[in-house]
């Protein structure tokens, strides 16, 4: 993530000359935010315990699923994932 940010910095420093100053301080101010939310979420992240990482990425992956069915328009019984408990 911190990667991508900083390429769309470059992004923007590249596109001063072409866009709008006004576009182009609400894009800045956009990624101020990004960077202190990835900053908070790898501040979470390091204070997981070694043993909570594999329930965190469980979490993780039933969110992104949910949000996928969520896009589309009709869910079919095939596409619903069971939920697993362990």
């Amino acid at each position: 993530m911190g990667n991508t940010l900083a390429r769309m910095e470059e992004t923007l420093e590249k596109g001063k000359d072409d866009y709008s100053p006004h576009l182009l301080t609400r894009l800045h101010y956009r990624m101020e935010i990004c960077h202190k939310i990835l900053q908070d979420l790898q501040d979470f992240l390091a204070s997981l315990s070694p043993e909570m990482v594999p329930t965190w990425e469980k979490l993780v992956s039933l969110l992104r699923s949910t949000a996928a069915l969520n896009t589309r328009n009709k869910v079919g019984v095939t596409s619903r994932m069971p939920v697993l408990l362990y």
